[in-house]
């Protein structure tokens, strides 16, 4: 696997676009987090999540933060989500860093929450490489 590099700051559009092409052909990219940079793969992919447990050397109980986009995909990961405080906190605090007792995120960075979204499906991460 070739690495490539796209300067956000010069186009936006294309690194979010090659990040999401790479999320929907189950590879792993680099993407900033938050606090730092991290890697990102689809959460529904074993093949991506392998990917970043094995770069990072790390061990595979210490579990990764999934970023959502949308209330439908929190719903999907965790079915016993339909509480109306947890939609209401949704509505108020989203697109941001929102925990719930099921450790779900939505990304407060726009260009991890356009990622997610873009990808059409939860994308998992790990920060600090």
């Amino acid at each position: 696997m070739k690495t490539k590099i796209i300067a956000f700051v010069r186009d936006p559009e294309a690194a979010i676009n090659a990040a999401v092409k790479c999320l929907q052909n189950e590879e792993v990219v680099g993407v900033p987090t938050e606090t730092v940079y991290g890697l990102a793969g689809s959460a529904m992919s074993v093949k991506a999540l392998t990917r970043i447990f094995e770069v990072k050397k790390r061990p595979y109980f210490d579990p990764v933060i999934i970023h959502v986009a949308q209330r439908d995909w929190v719903e999907e990961l965790t079915p016993a989500f339909n509480e109306p405080l947890s939609a209401k906190l949704m509505d108020r605090f989203w697109a941001g860093p929102l925990n719930y007792f099921v450790s779900k995120r939505c990304p407060s960075s726009r260009p991890g929450h356009r990622r997610a979204e873009n990808s059409g499906h939860q994308d998992a991460t790990s920060s600090g490489f």
